[in-house]
Protein backbone atom coordinates (compact mmCIF):
# COMPACT_ATOMS: atom_id res chain seq x y z
CA UNK A 1 0.00 0.00 0.00
CA UNK A 2 1.84 3.37 -0.81
CA UNK A 3 0.12 6.89 -0.77
CA UNK A 4 1.41 9.90 -3.20
CA UNK A 5 -0.43 13.30 -3.59
CA UNK A 6 1.53 15.83 -5.74
CA UNK A 7 -0.88 18.87 -6.34
CA UNK A 8 1.29 20.08 -8.78
CA UNK A 9 0.22 17.12 -11.07
CA UNK A 10 -2.90 15.94 -10.28
CA UNK A 11 -5.10 17.27 -7.15
CA UNK A 12 -6.25 14.04 -5.89
CA UNK A 13 -3.86 11.41 -3.50
CA UNK A 14 -3.27 8.42 -5.52
CA UNK A 15 -3.52 5.45 -3.15
CA UNK A 16 -2.49 2.33 -4.25
CA UNK A 17 -3.04 -1.22 -3.01
CA UNK A 18 0.02 -3.46 -4.32
CA UNK A 19 -1.44 -6.81 -3.70
CA UNK A 20 -5.03 -6.60 -5.45
CA UNK A 21 -3.60 -4.63 -8.15
CA UNK A 22 -6.12 -1.64 -7.92
CA UNK A 23 -5.38 2.28 -7.58
CA UNK A 24 -7.99 4.84 -6.05
CA UNK A 25 -7.36 8.50 -6.97
CA UNK A 26 -9.04 10.14 -4.03
CA UNK A 27 -9.96 13.98 -4.61
CA UNK A 28 -11.46 16.71 -1.50
CA UNK A 29 -14.54 16.84 -3.38
CA UNK A 30 -15.24 13.09 -1.93
CA UNK A 31 -15.15 11.57 -5.45
CA UNK A 32 -13.08 7.95 -5.43
CA UNK A 33 -12.04 6.60 -9.04
CA UNK A 34 -10.97 3.22 -8.80
CA UNK A 35 -9.21 1.11 -11.36
CA UNK A 36 -8.87 -2.47 -10.51
CA UNK A 37 -8.40 -6.10 -12.44
CA UNK A 38 -11.63 -7.39 -11.55
CA UNK A 39 -14.85 -6.39 -9.65
CA UNK A 40 -14.13 -8.26 -6.46
CA UNK A 41 -10.98 -6.60 -6.18
CA UNK A 42 -12.76 -3.01 -6.55
CA UNK A 43 -15.14 -4.28 -3.56
CA UNK A 44 -12.10 -4.92 -1.64
CA UNK A 45 -10.58 -1.69 -2.37
CA UNK A 46 -13.79 0.33 -1.37
CA UNK A 47 -13.76 -2.08 2.04
CA UNK A 48 -10.28 -1.30 2.66
CA UNK A 49 -10.31 2.65 1.95
CA UNK A 50 -13.80 3.25 3.06
CA UNK A 51 -12.85 3.15 7.36
CA UNK A 52 -9.75 5.49 6.06
CA UNK A 53 -11.78 8.34 4.26
CA UNK A 54 -14.99 7.82 6.64
CA UNK A 55 -13.53 10.41 9.44
CA UNK A 56 -13.13 13.22 6.96
CA UNK A 57 -16.77 13.39 5.80
CA UNK A 58 -18.15 16.69 6.31
CA UNK A 59 -21.86 17.18 6.46
CA UNK A 60 -23.50 19.40 3.98
CA UNK A 61 -23.76 22.93 5.82
CA UNK A 62 -27.41 24.23 5.52
CA UNK A 63 -25.87 27.07 3.49
CA UNK A 64 -24.86 24.75 0.88
CA UNK A 65 -28.25 22.79 1.25
CA UNK A 66 -29.89 25.65 0.60
CA UNK A 67 -27.59 26.70 -2.40
CA UNK A 68 -27.21 23.23 -3.92
CA UNK A 69 -30.62 21.21 -2.88
CA UNK A 70 -30.01 17.53 -3.49
CA UNK A 71 -31.33 15.70 -6.38
CA UNK A 72 -34.27 13.34 -5.76
CA UNK A 73 -32.23 10.20 -6.94
CA UNK A 74 -29.18 11.87 -4.29
CA UNK A 75 -32.28 11.88 -1.71
CA UNK A 76 -33.02 8.54 -2.51
CA UNK A 77 -29.31 7.02 -2.34
CA UNK A 78 -28.66 9.23 0.95
CA UNK A 79 -31.71 7.82 2.68
CA UNK A 80 -31.09 3.87 1.28
CA UNK A 81 -27.61 4.37 3.20
CA UNK A 82 -29.04 5.51 6.38
CA UNK A 83 -31.08 2.94 6.33
CA UNK A 84 -28.36 0.34 5.77
CA UNK A 85 -26.34 2.29 8.58
CA UNK A 86 -29.40 1.43 10.76
CA UNK A 87 -29.35 -2.07 9.86
CA UNK A 88 -25.87 -2.32 10.41
CA UNK A 89 -26.93 -0.52 14.11
CA UNK A 90 -28.98 -3.71 14.67
CA UNK A 91 -26.45 -6.47 14.12
CA UNK A 92 -27.55 -7.42 10.47
CA UNK A 93 -25.42 -8.09 8.02
CA UNK A 94 -25.55 -6.23 4.66
CA UNK A 95 -23.53 -5.10 1.68
CA UNK A 96 -22.66 -1.41 0.20
CA UNK A 97 -23.91 -0.81 -3.70
CA UNK A 98 -21.28 1.67 -4.80
CA UNK A 99 -22.24 3.42 -8.25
Amino acid sequence: MCFSYEPELHPGVTYKIQDIGATLKIFSTGSITITAPSVKSIQTAVEEVYNLVLPYKNERRLEETEKFPLSERQKRKRDWIDAQKAEEDEGDEYEYVYE
